[in-house]
């Protein structure tokens, strides 16, 4: 019987099984996805070593995911079942339509240290998100000092949490706590489509550069399609990856390991759905019906993301909501970003490369990137940065004013609970102070006419600065690896 090509491809998506190999190039379109009511999820099986100690192993897990409708925790990566979860990695509601990364790493104390992204992404969307764990002093002394866990959006840095023990000991095969499922175990399953998963333990699969600062992990470009090793130039193993699924390759109701292995040895993972992963803690899983179903979807980055543009002020000379789709590594496949024109006045100058957009907001690849500044035309203006409501904890961006060079410019940024302002001119602080943040707003502003510059944390006066004679013409903002702007606006 000579079916059609169309008819041929319902009958392989109904039937689940196609041949490994990728004989058909439209195969890297395929996922898995998983319903979160019928508890979907990929069985490793044993993986951790009984009553062993993984304190000082750090791991980074990773996956391409399409989040579905279901509301609340829905995890990707479990280890255990039940209440004696040790590792959790999934997602969780963020504002409405978007979800961003959470978890638990149960420590033996208080079994709980919790970690979330700052940024998240769209329900129903293509989006990357990894977990990295590292234990003190893994990247040299005091770095970190306490064992932190990274969070990463789309290949851009977006938390780090230093958690206050770490990582407990695994338990004994008999509780099923050394098991690994991939899209939950018992609760709280995944919904949604998942491409590929890959978990690194006992290793860092990129280089930690002291270069962006050394305050925290690097941004990096998420890898399209997931190798199985990475390598130094002599061809020495630099991180082996301990389990790997492609989910683009149907292959019926086992997924084969691609990874280099763990204990000893591949895990091949086996579809499942059900209320335990033992027979003896209630019904065991089902293997036969209700179980994942593969579907073809090609991968796309698109603008469900836009939460809706915000209306330009008619007195502002330069605005940038950055309401736009994002420009991040995972869209990009590469580390140079770009801001493009801004809502009104111009085009983005200076290190516009190393700055991006997520979720309607700017950040920078990396700690220590250079400036970004616009031309406002006149040396008096008004420059007015606000970094968004979850950006405030720590540090905000650095707002600059009558901006010429990294060398001559008016600057205000807050820092550690102290705001600071200064006066550069041909690279030496003519004038600056440093005052305690009043709080209440992640807005800082500059504003200059003449020779005197005042300096306000929102509507709070903080400082004056006068006898100024730099006359540069730019406005503009830089910030670190975990800063965000929500809006830049100059009057």
């Amino acid at each position: 019987m000579d079916l059609k090509p169309l008819n041929r491809l319902k009958i392989i998506g109904l039937l689940g099984i196609l041949s490994l190999a990728g004989s058909i190039t439209a195969q890297d379109e395929w996922s898995l996805r998983f319903d979160g009511n019928k508890l979907h999820h990929i069985k490793s099986g044993p993986f951790y070593t009984p009553n062993t100690s993984y304190t000082h192993s750090p791991f980074f897990a990773e996956a391409w995911i399409k989040p579905g409708d279901l509301s609340g925790g829905r995890y990707w990566i479990a280890q255990g079942y039940g209440g004696s979860h040790i590792l959790l990695i999934g997602i969780v509601d963020a504002e409405p339509g978007r979800v961003g990364i959470t978890g638990n790493l149960a420590n033996p104390t208080t079994h709980a240290n919790s970690f979330r992204s700052l940024d998240s992404t769209a329900r129903g969307a293509w989006a990357h998100h990894a977990v990295l764990y590292v234990p003190t002093n893994h990247f040299g002394e005091n770095n970190p000092a306490t064992p932190t866990v990274y969070t990463f959006v789309n290949g851009i840095l977006s938390s780090q949490t230093a958690v206050t023990n770490p990582r407990e000991s695994s338990g004994s095969w008999h509780t099923g706590s050394n098991t690994l499922e991939i899209g939950g175990t018992d609760h709280s399953n995944f919904d949604g489509n998942i491409s590929q998963v890959r978990l690194f333990e006992g290793s860092v699969p990129f280089v930690y550069d002291q270069g962006y600062g050394g305050s925290g992990a690097a941004s990096f470009v998420p890898e399209r399609s997931f190798r199985g090793g990475f390598y130094h130039p002599n061809d020495t193993v630099r991180a082996g990856v301990s389990l790997l699924y492609d989910f683009r390759r149907p292959t019926g109701k086992t997924i084969p390991d691609l990874g280099i292995g763990f204990n000893g040895g591949t895990h091949t993972g086996v579809m499942s759905s059900g209320h335990s992963s033992y027979g003896q803690f209630g019904e065991p899983d089902n293997y036969d019906t209700d179980l994942p179903t593969w579907v073809n979807e090609p991968m796309s980055f698109n603008d469900a993301s836009l939460k809706g543009r915000v209306k330009v002020p008619a007195t502002a000379v330069l605005f940038d909501s950055f309401s736009r789709s994002d420009v991040t590594p995972a869209s990009r496949g590469s580390m140079a970003m770009g801001l493009g024109r801004l809502e009104k006045g111009g085009t983005w100058q200076g290190s516009a490369s190393q700055y991006g957009v997520l979720s309607q907001r700017a950040f920078g690849v990396a700690n220590g990137v250079q400036p970004i500044y616009a031309n406002v035309g006149v040396a008096n203006m008004d420059v007015r940065v606000r970094s968004g409501d979850s950006f405030n904890a720590t540090t905000l961006p650095t707002v600059y004013a009558r901006y010429s060079s990294p060398g001559d410019h008016l600057s205000l940024y807050y820092y550690n609970g102290y705001i600071y302002v200064a006066e550069m001119s041909g690279g030496n602080i003519v004038q600056s102070a440093s005052l305690v943040y009043p709080g209440g707003s992640d807005r800082l502003r500059i504003s200059v006419s003449g020779s005197t510059a005042s300096f306000y944390v929102g509507d709070t006066q903080v400082h004056t600065l006068t006898n100024i004679t730099l006359t540069g013409t730019n406005a503009g903002f830089s910030m670190t690896g975990m800063n965000r702007i929500d809006t830049f606006e100059v009057y």
